[in-house]
């Protein structure tokens, strides 16, 4: 069954709907796995989750689950080396997201980080939801 956002935005999972109805309710601009060019990276592109137009500019959300999976976490990881090599930082235009399997999505922490993107504060590491 797909995962359906309240705009419509279908997703690929329950975690980045929540993301999906919370920037909406922020009414932050975004788009849902746009394509950004990682060059010399595994593929040559890679598709961030979201990418989110803020005041202070464009601002790439990574919303990472399953992270006790270790090859779900190799890809991630070689995944978050394109993006440095392509100049995305976490804490400077990059957002990660870590959901664990065994936590409840806390969609309180969430919203309070997307908020905060709105005025430019982006958190220094993955934001543990």
């Amino acid at each position: 069954k797909p995962c359906v956002a309240a705009d419509g935005t279908v997703t690929r999972s329950r975690a980045e709907v929540i993301v999906v109805n919370l920037l909406l309710l922020l009414r932050l601009a975004f788009l849902y796995e746009p394509r950004f060019f990682t060059p010399g990276g595994v593929y040559g592109y890679r598709r961030p989750d979201f990418c989110v137009m803020t005041p202070k500019g464009i601002v790439y959300i990574e919303v990472m689950g399953m992270w006790e999976d270790a090859e779900y976490r190799r890809e991630q990881e070689a995944k978050l080396r394109d993006y440095r090599r392509a100049g995305l930082e976490v804490g400077k235009n990059l957002m990660v997201i870590q959901i664990s399997d065994e936590q409840k999505i806390n969609s309180q922490v969430i919203y309070e980080n997307l908020k905060n993107l709105f005025i430019g504060i982006l958190p220094g590491g993955a934001v543990a939801a």
